[in-house]
């Protein structure tokens, strides 16, 4: 649960400029957050027990246990978040390509393409898709 982290003696780990970092100051004000220059400081941020916690997206997450089983154990908080991801092209005089792009990626994932090339790569990279839990949507 976000609220058992939303608290002053609570130190997250995030890494600067990414939604993870957004998400972790929108949903826990009250913690002490800890923005690092990448993933690499922010896992030692929790491997030296500076901070208890580290906020990132369940992909990074499970590749990161799998790199360094030190790291404990993956928890989705409830309220789950599902953060949007974005992609960018040049705008075109009408709009027609964008509107095209954004219709496309709608009907993508309502027909669980997306979600089979996300898994497809996940088993690619040796990440277990069963670690997945069930309130995870792509």
């Amino acid at each position: 649960n976000w609220a058992d982290f939303n608290k002053p003696d609570v130190k997250v780990a995030v890494v600067m400029g990414t939604t993870d970092e957004q998400v972790a100051r929108q949903l826990l004000p009250n913690a002490q957050i800890r923005a690092l220059k990448g993933m690499g400081e922010a896992v030692l941020d929790i491997q030296s027990r500076n901070s208890s916690v580290l906020v990132t997206t369940v992909l990074t997450g499970l590749g990161a246990l799998k790199a360094n089983k030190s790291l404990g154990s993956m928890a989705v908080l409830q309220p789950t978040n599902n953060a949007p991801s974005f992609g960018g092209t040049r705008r075109d005089g009408d709009d027609r390509f964008g509107n095209f792009l954004q219709e496309w990626t709608l009907a993508y994932r309502a027909d669980g393409s997306a979600k089979k090339v996300i898994f497809n790569a996940m088993e690619k990279f040796g990440l277990d898709t069963s670690q997945l839990p069930a309130a995870v949507q792509f």
